[in-house]
């Protein structure tokens, strides 16, 4: 299997954790069949584009961001809200995602950067 790579982009999570909107983060693990489809050993995912799991999903639509994303952050700069907008896990860390492994506090979600079975 290949590795994915995207230049360029970078995400502004702390060293422990992914931060995301609760809603976005409970569609991340709803949807994380869709993502393992990928067959890849990392799985990139764009968070906004959720539940899609291709990362080109609304290239072919003339927008010009992936998938239609329009804030995706390259560089150090995070977010101005805090979220991280691109993520990325193995294929075995996303496969032990769930829930219980997700804390959510006024809205936000706390995905831990690794994940152990």
């Amino acid at each position: 299997m290949g590795v994915l790579i995207v230049p360029g982009l970078s995400v502004s999570a702390g060293e422990e954790h992914w931060v995301l909107p609760a809603d976005r983060a409970l569609c991340l693990v709803e949807n994380r069949e869709a993502y393992l489809e990928q067959r890849r050993d990392v799985i990139v995912i764009i968070v906004d584009q959720c539940p899609l799991s291709d990362l080109l999903a609304g290239s072919g639509t003339g927008l010009l961001n992936f998938g239609g994303v329009s804030n995706v952050q390259t560089g150090a700069a995070a977010p101005e809200d805090g979220f991280d907008r691109v993520i990325s896990y193995t294929a075995d860390e996303l496969r032990c995602l769930d829930m219980e492994h997700v804390r959510i506090e006024d809205g936000v979600a706390y995905l831990p950067r690794r994940v152990q079975c």
